[in-house]
């Protein structure tokens, strides 16, 4: 029984380590082990996903980490002075519990751009995912990438 008790715990243990995360491109014809850390006090960007280019831009989603010890309402009141900072307009905004949904467009970086964005708040932080494509391109793109934004739960 000892012995059999040390084989299932090296099992285990092997399995933990030969096994880890990974993620599938299915189109794309890949798999990769993820690269996962706890989230700490500074913005991080764990994740970023595009799309190939068109007219020398790939659509994206990106998964960003943001400490932030406000509200809901206090992060939506935040992102929308920045946006206005940045010369972007606001599309629509949404509040529900601790999720804000944001759609935005504008010029950045001599581009016509438009956002989807969900900022989700989990304790002290906000994990942001944004979809972003050209303007021209968004009403081709945007299903497929809201899709991707609305997929996002915590753990």
């Amino acid at each position: 029984m000892k012995h059999l008790i040390s084989a299932i715990l090296v099992f285990i243990t092997f399995s933990a380590y030969s096994n880890p995360a990974s993620v599938k491109f299915a189109d794309a014809g890949f798999s990769i082990d993820i690269l996962d850390a706890k989230p700490n006090n500074f913005n991080s960007q764990p994740l970023s996903m595009t799309l190939p280019p068109v007219k020398g831009f790939s659509a994206n989603v990106i998964v960003q980490i943001q400490p932030f010890t406000g509200t809901v309402e206090e992060y939506l009141e935040l992102s929308e002075k920045q946006f206005q900072s940045m010369g972007l307009k606001v599309i629509s905004n949404k509040t529900n519990g601790n999720e804000v949904l944001l759609e935005y467009k504008g010029n950045l970086l001599k581009r016509d751009l438009h956002f989807y964005a969900k900022a989700v708040k989990k304790d002290k932080i906000f994990y942001l995912i944004t979809a972003t494509d050209l303007e021209s391109e968004w009403e081709k793109t945007s299903v497929k990438l809201k899709s991707v934004v609305d997929s996002f739960v915590t753990e």
